[in-house]
């Protein structure tokens, strides 16, 4: 089983939805991890950058923008044969005030769809000062979800070169794991080193990668850069964690995550 988060491929399922989703099942991608913008007000400011010329494809999370969108997307891809098991909100220069305020949509987002498992987020986290604003925010939402979903962080290179991940993760002792082995590599550390710090509490990989470790906009499909594939899938095998891939850009998305699928078949008939 592999996932794919729909970051990078937002502008391809904002062009082609179903075509899409179906190519990628086609290709061997089983679930969508959906980045998703919460409300229809982040809505209303996403289409306003596009309108005055800033919009680029990775930042709107394609169509899934507002409660409404959200749902109908989710039953669409489940109708095309892809499980929606985790959504992901990215909130990397949100407030811990915006975060706090959409509790009660990520609430009815569980009730209604009981199956999905994890809500992930992204915060950026570049200071233990900053995490100290939102640590009490993750504790609440914990406390309100728990009983059906965990709640699980996704880390980018920043949580990572500065010692915030180690201690967010302590002091929010029930927060899962969702490592991104690439931005990891991208900052120096080994992912396989905290993928077995955080066995225990890791729900999932994602699989990034990056052609050099001094420029992180050089995305190359997973299994051609730094980030170590090989050890990578065999703990996630070992483990039974899902994988995720996480392609940001490409100029040929299609073709790169093509790639990819075969880079991690080599470690893996499961996939």
């Amino acid at each position: 089983m592999l996932g794919i988060n729909t970051f990078g491929i937002s502008h391809l399922l904002k062009k082609d939805f179903d075509g899409t989703v179906t190519k990628l099942r086609v290709m061997g991608i089983t679930s969508f991890e959906p980045c998703v913008v919460m409300t229809q007000a982040f809505g209303r400011l996403r289409r306003l950058f596009y309108r005055i010329g800033f919009g680029v494809s990775g930042l709107d999370g394609g169509n899934w923008f507002g409660k409404k969108n959200y749902y109908r997307m989710i039953d669409r891809t489940e109708e095309l044969g892809v499980n929606v098991l985790s959504v992901h909100c990215a909130l990397c220069d949100g407030s811990p005030v915006v975060f706090d305020k959409m509790l009660s949509d990520i609430v009815d987002m569980f009730v209604l769809r009981p199956r999905i498992i994890n809500f992930v987020v992204s915060l950026n986290l570049k200071s233990k000062k900053r995490a100290d604003k939102f640590i009490p925010v993750l504790n609440n939402f914990i406390k309100v979800i728990s009983s059906k979903a965990n709640l699980i962080y996704h880390n980018h290179d920043s949580e990572i070169k500065s010692g915030t991940l180690d201690y967010l993760m302590s002091a929010v002792p029930e927060l899962g794991l969702e490592l991104d082995t690439g931005w990891a590599a991208f900052a120096g550390a080994d992912p396989l080193e905290i993928a077995e710090k955080y066995a225990e509490r890791l729900k999932a990989i994602h699989l990034k990668d990056f052609a050099f470790a001094t420029d992180r906009k050089s995305f190359v499909p997973v299994g051609d850069g730094i980030l170590p594939l090989k050890e990578v899938v065999g703990f996630a095998m070992r483990r039974g964690v899902p994988l995720i891939l996480d392609e940001d850009k490409s100029k040929d998305m299609f073709g790169d995550i093509a790639k990819s699928i075969e880079n991690i078949r080599k470690y893996t008939d499961k996939v």
